[in-house]
């Protein structure tokens, strides 16, 4: 179910998986954390250019791995709000727990990075993890556009094909609150109905929806979050920023009335 979907990254915050670098298999925690780095705020904190290539050392060292490299918009527990790579065979490494902030100009574009997989010890998150000895932009991708120390704000999608064209990458979603699916005691799944009819799901605790969305039923709201696609191709958004009406840069440049 989509609402088992979306409980499961509320829960797990980040789950991925090892993808397939260049020059041979990706290693499965072959490569350890630095003396001293084994905290969750440290191991993997925020790092950028400079950093990597502080820890580098010889640039040429290390696996290629190749993909799309992405920021999550929105911090959850404990701040985790990871930099990520996402390789061309649908699997995702954790670059960074925070922003890569000198790596702006990358997000949501094709890099390359070379490295070395390890596992961490102290608070980490599940999933696989990538030492970056280097960043840079695959051939024939433009830098993104930059606002200097700034995550760039995801677009807004008002239909279903606009919504569609962001499966797998944060998005602002603007539509009606139309009310709740039946739900168990604990959790409910709040619909979200977009200009054409489409409608995107949202889990919740019953005590949010009370609280923060049962307000809004019948009105406008713009919800940012990582888009994702469940059973049957419903829409569903994990992680969530809620904003009443329609604003752009809800809960990264305007206040909002949920932030997870």
């Amino acid at each position: 179910m989509i609402a088992a979907r979306a409980l499961a990254l509320t829960l797990a915050a980040l789950v991925v998986g090892a993808c397939t670098p260049s020059g041979g298999e990706a290693g499965r925690g072959d490569a350890r954390p630095p003396v001293g780095e084994d905290k969750m705020s440290e191991e993997a904190g925020s790092i950028g250019a400079a950093e990597v290539a502080e820890v580098a050392g010889d640039d040429a060292q290390g696996r290629e791995f190749t993909g799309i490299l992405d920021v999550e918009r929105i911090a959850g527990g404990k701040r985790l709000q990871a930099t990520t790579l996402e390789c061309d065979d649908g699997e995702t490494y954790i670059l960074s727990y925070r922003p890569m902030l000198d790596h702006l100009d990358k997000i949501e574009r094709r890099v390359i990075v070379r490295g070395e997989t390890y596992a961490p010890e102290g608070q980490a998150v599940g999933g696989r993890h990538l030492r970056a000895r280097s960043i840079h932009l695959a051939e024939g991708e433009a830098p993104a556009p930059v606002v200097e120390g700034a995550l760039p704000v995801p677009p807004i999608a008002r239909s279903g094909a606009e919504a569609r064209a962001r499966v797998g990458r944060w998005v602002q979603i603007v539509g009606v609150l139309v009310g709740v699916k039946p739900g168990d005691d604990t959790w409910q799944v709040v619909i979200l109905r977009l200009g054409d009819g489409v409608e995107v799901e949202i889990t919740e605790t019953r005590g949010i929806v009370d609280r923060v969305y049962r307000p809004h039923f019948g009105a406008q709201v713009t919800a940012l979050g990582n888009l994702f696609a469940g059973e049957e191709g419903r829409l569903g958004l994990g992680r969530v920023a809620l904003c009443a009406g329609e604003v752009d840069g809800c809960g990264m440049t305007t206040e909002a009335i949920r932030r997870f």
